[in-house]
C-alpha cells in the first residue's frame, strides 16, 4: 500500500515500525511493499528541525528517505459510546 499525506483518506491510516512496533511520527509518504518512506526529522518531538534554502532563503522542515521494515495500518477508532 502506498499513502501520502496529500490523499484524502491519509489521516485516517498511521506507519508502523515493525521492528519495534512503534508508530512513526511525521510520516509524508509511506509505501510498505518497497519500505521506503519520508519522513520530517524531529529535535525534540514536536520541535521539527528547519533547514533554510540558499537560494531563496526559504525555510522549511527537514525531511529523510528511510527504509525499513513498515507496515501501513487504519487507525482505530475508540468511540467511548459505543464501547460502554
Amino acid at each position: 500500500m502506498v499513502i501520502k499525506v496529500g490523499d484524502k483518506e491519509a489521516s485516517n491510516y498511521q506507519v508502523i515500525n515493525l521492528d519495534t512496533n512503534e508508530v512513526i511520527r511525521g510520516v509524508q509518504e509511506a509505501n510498505d511493499e518497497t519500505g521506503e518512506y519520508k519522513v520530517i526529522i524531529f529535535s525534540k518531538y514536536p520541535e521539527v528541525v528547519l533547514v533554510t534554502d540558499p537560494t531563496t532563503g526559504l525555510r522549511y522542515a527537514k525531511i529523510e528517505v528511510r527504509k525499513g521494515k513498515i507496515k501501513i495500518v487504519r487507525k482505530e477508532v475508540r468511540n467511548e459510546w459505543t464501547t460502554k
